[in-house]
């Protein structure tokens, strides 16, 4: 895996309890009589507005990790702060769209305001029907954190997406759990409450930082100095269905500043990125495939340039994707 693509997994490692607020999204079933769209559009509500903490744990790729998860909504806007327990200490605050990611034992601090490209890429807030490549329905019900849940299915029609299960409170409205399902059936992630409080308010210090400043690193997303392509050297000519172009700029990227061109596509709820760099611009790119968690990228020799292809989708979206990058032909 390549620096962009580690950059990306070390931020989705604390991120991912933020995900409880993206993944709950308003999802819509076609199946009549099925009240599942309600449900998913009150877990939406809940996880975004109501005050709650707790203990999670997160598995992937074998492993286990204990997190703990303050949040609230405070003079309207939704605060948040995930620390995570076990291993080497890191946390990530959200305070409203602003998002801080802080190493205390480095005082290192990464601060984005740009949300959406520092979380992992869950299903999106606002979303208000399920695309066609997708479905979703109720699958009966579990225990999780000692409350009885409803789980909601949302299935991948093809093997180009992930899957998700949902446990939900029905009480409160609360996600309680959280499967990734990859297109064999097998759970590729799985984040779920271990404990839950619902106290009525948050002391505002429990949502800060614990360092208030330090040596601030610069992010691997795009910065404030992207701009959009009006006319892209660039296309993906073979997207899976459902999948459209939602983004087309150019950025600096660290550690050299060097000229990136970066396009984003979106089916709705998976998004994958695509960088097309110079040859000069990473001494050691990355060949071939490489998985961290849910995430994959693929990278390949394109003429005089590199194409890196990195999304939370199965081995052989970015595959096919990176596969299709050609430069525009401008004719003669």
């Amino acid at each position: 895996m390549n620096d962009r693509a580690a950059t990306l997994a070390a931020a989705r490692r604390g991120a991912l309890a933020l995900a409880l607020l993206v993944s709950a999204s308003a999802v819509a079933s076609a199946a009549a009589g099925d009240d599942a769209p309600a449900l998913l559009r009150r877990m939406s509500d809940a996880m975004r507005t109501q005050t709650y903490e707790g203990t999670l744990v997160y598995t992937h790729d074998g492993k286990i990790e204990s997190l703990g998860i303050v949040h609230a909504m405070i003079g309207g806007r939704e605060r948040e702060r995930l620390r995570v327990l076990t291993g080497k200490p890191f946390e990530v605050v959200r305070d409203g769209d602003t998002v801080t990611c802080v190493w205390p034992d480095k005082h290192r601090v990464v601060v984005s305001h740009r949300a959406e490209g520092l979380l992992p890429p869950k299903p999106p807030r606002g979303l208000q029907s399920l695309p066609p490549t997708y479905a979703a329905k109720l699958a009966g019900q579990g225990r999780i954190a000692g409350r009885t849940a409803r789980i909601v299915r949302i299935a991948s029609r093809d093997t180009y997406r992930y899957g998700y299960r949902l446990w939900i409170d029905p009480s409160s409205g609360l996600m309680l759990r959280s499967d990734l399902v990859g297109p064999d059936g097998d759970v590729v992630e799985r984040l779920m409450f271990t404990e839950l409080r619902r106290p009525e308010s948050v002391d505002p210090a429990r949502l800060r930082p614990s360092v208030a400043d330090g040596h601030a690193v610069p992010s691997a997303q795009p910065g404030d100095d992207s701009v959009a392509i009006d006319d892209p050297e660039w296309q993906v000519t073979d997207l899976p269905e459902g999948f459209h172009v939602v983004s087309e700029r150019r950025q600096s990227m660290p550690p050299d500043g060097q000229s990136v061109q970066h396009f984003v596509f979106s089916d709705g709820l998976a998004s994958v990125s695509v960088f097309i760099e110079p040859p000069s611009a990473r001494p050691m790119p990355l060949d071939g495939l490489s998985r961290f968690g849910a995430v994959h990228a693929f990278g390949r020799q394109l003429d005089d340039h590199h194409v890196t292809v990195v999304g939370e989708v199965p081995a052989a979206t970015v595959r096919r994707i990176a596969a299709s990058v050609q430069r525009v032909d401008r004719g003669s």
